[in-house]
């Protein structure tokens, strides 16, 4: 890491005030810029944006314009366990199949339009797809103890 960018990290992480600054401070080299602006950072950018793809980011502190890349991102989340909880409603198969001929996305799913339009937090896709995967082993049970069933039959 270069000098110049070890002394922003710990201008950016070490101190609050300058996080909390009402006056943009830019910093820029030949190969980073960033601007805090009213305790939001801005990485790659000389100002900040009030929109990304339709969603205002004054929710958000950390704007990365080009992409993050690392080894590791945790997210905190609710979680699906509630799929094996006894009165979880599982969609019948017949009724999935119906639902997803109408609609052309798993339900409880996001269409791809909304998500090409408002985007999705990663706790939340994680949790989705968890419950997808849930739901998918309940069916594999479902129709496991179907063709015990039947091979039991035909066996007598």
């Amino acid at each position: 890491m270069n000098k110049s960018l070890t002394i922003l990290l710990i201008l950016l992480v070490g101190s609050s005030t300058i996080l909390k600054a009402q006056i943009p401070i830019l910093y820029t080299n030949d190969s980073l810029q960033a601007v805090i602006i009213n305790g939001k950072l801005g990485v790659g950018v000389q100002t900040l944006p009030n929109l990304i793809g339709g969603i205002p980011i004054a929710n958000f502190h950390l704007y990365v314009k080009g992409g993050i890349l690392t080894e590791e991102i945790r997210v905190r989340t609710d979680w699906a366990d509630y799929v094996y909880e006894p009165d979880y409603n599982l969609m019948p198969l017949g009724a999935l199949s119906e639902y997803i001929d109408q609609n052309r996305h798993l339900p409880n799913v996001p269409s791809a339009t909304t998500i090409e339009k408002n985007g999705i937090s990663v706790g939340e896709i994680c949790k989705i797809q968890q419950e997808k995967i849930e739901e998918l082993s309940l069916y594999i049970i479902q129709l496991y103890n179907r063709l015990e069933k039947i091979e039991k039959n035909n066996s007598n």
